[in-house]
């Protein structure tokens, strides 16, 4: 037996493995510890075997099975909150599709009073979850808490459909999808049962085809942006794409199906006599991420008033994208391999994101544009790009508030160090083509 295989054998390689099955179903608060360990000892010489990898890729599937059977009954509420994150974690299950269901019941019908199952939240009609005009006029009679359920056991599915697809697709790359898909970001998004869900899956395999199919799947896209705005990122950047490499056909497309999401917008904003985008802007460091959020909380806490600290914050990111850090040449869009419509159309939706304030539930959005440009990275370059992943939301037992701001701090260091990166990749791209065209 080589010296290799033996040393891929010591018990330092099985014990990450049951540090992470610990962490993950009795104390969550730990997982991103076990997260870097396992992706350091994967970019070391002697990374996992192969038994020890089809081991790892197995637990996803556990531990989101495990999630949905324990949000079925407060029976199992002990394990609901050990497998949850302590500054995400509310009694009720499932929060935000719960209220999804509450806000269109709204539409047509009628509730006195609802309580979101093993919480003492409540919510009445009239309300809206001012997402977008689709959730204005979809009619619904069912039961909120039994259809909860349901659609949750479906999103699961497809959930761990796209896991498996990811894993096929980048067969090198499994220790980091396992790591991403077990974040603390993707727990948060379960457990709410954000419809962010939704736009993850739907957006990433509309992107898929868009190329081959231009109008549906564009189409979907824009759906998804009358829906809830954010995913109009999506269409923005196919729009980019579409102009840089002289696609003209998907280009008209998107730029009509842009006008009549604007369209669609305004009327149904006149009508509802309010802009239909949601009114939290939240600004929690330990829960939230974006330029907005970070100077809402810079306001709070400092003098300083939010458009001085929303101008700092650009500034500073400006004056290290001109800096022209090393780390930002460290891979090119060829190597993309014909998936550039993936990196233009996430990387824009990115872009319009973290300008603003979101809660960490969207972080997971950007994981196909983190999956697709990790073949092109060293592996230290790799270990540095999972941080922001591990590291938002933050939360560490014991530790006082300020101590844990630390933690968060720095994945939102290394969140703005990932702008920097697509956005230098933008830049050279754009500047590579001008220059090739010439």
């Amino acid at each position: 037996m080589s010296k290799d295989l033996k040393t891929n054998n010591k018990p330092l390689h099985w014990f990450s493995i049951l540090f992470a099955l610990y962490v993950l179903f009795f104390n969550y608060s730990y997982f991103f510890i076990a997260g870097l360990i396992l992706c350091t000892l994967q970019s070391t010489r002697y990374s996992y075997t192969q038994r020890q990898i089809n081991v790892l890729i197995k637990i996803p599937y556990v531990f989101f099975l495990m999630r949905l059977i324990s949000g079925m009954t407060e029976n199992l509420n002990y394990l609901w909150k050990s497998m949850s994150h302590p500054h995400y974690s509310l009694g009720a299950r499932f929060f935000d599709l719960q209220q999804v269901l509450v806000s269109i019941k709204c539409n047509f019908g009628d509730i006195e009073l609802f309580y979101f199952n093993f919480s003492e939240y409540t919510k009445s009609c009239p309300w809206s979850a001012n997402y977008g005009p689709l959730l204005e006029i979809i009619p619904y009679f069912g039961t909120i808490w039994r259809d909860t359920i349901i659609i949750s056991i479906i999103l699961l599915f497809f959930i761990l459909f796209f896991y498996e697809d990811l894993l096929d697709k980048f067969p090198k790359e499994k220790i980091y999808i396992v790591v991403l898909f077990l974040s603390p970001s993707m727990n948060f998004l379960f457990e709410r049962m954000n419809i962010d869900i939704i736009v993850l899956l739907l957006s990433y395999y509309a992107i898929k085809i868009c190329n081959k199919y231009q109008f549906i799947s564009s189409f979907l896209l824009i759906s998804l942006a009358l829906l809830k705005l954010h995913p109009l990122g999506f269409t923005l950047g196919i729009i980019l794409y579409s102009y840089i490499y002289k696609k003209n056909k998907l280009l008209k497309i998107n730029l009509l199906l842009l006008v009549f999401f604007s369209t669609v917008y305004i009327i149904f904003s006149y009508l509802k006599e309010t802009a239909l985008t949601t009114t939290w802007r939240p600004d929690d460091p330990l829960l939230a991420f974006g330029i907005l959020s970070d100077a809402k909380y810079i306001e709070k806490n400092f003098d300083i008033n939010l458009t001085s600290a929303y101008l700092l914050l650009l500034m500073l990111i400006v004056i290290f994208l001109f800096l022209n850090i090393r780390y930002l040449k460290i891979v090119n869009l060829e190597s993309l391999d014909g998936n550039q419509i993936i990196f233009y159309s996430y990387g824009v939706f990115f872009l319009l994101n973290i300008i603003y304030a979101n809660f960490d539930y969207r972080i997971p959005i950007f994981f196909p544009l983190v999956i697709y440009l990790l073949p092109a990275l060293s592996k230290n370059i790799k270990n540095f790009l999972m941080l922001p992943f591990l590291l938002l939301p933050f939360s560490l037992p014991g530790l006082e508030t300020g101590s844990q701001l630390i933690g968060a701090f720095v994945g939102k260091l290394c969140l703005y160090g990932f702008l920097l990166l697509i956005l230098r990749l933008i830049y050279n791209d754009i500047k590579k083509i001008r220059f090739t065209s010439r």
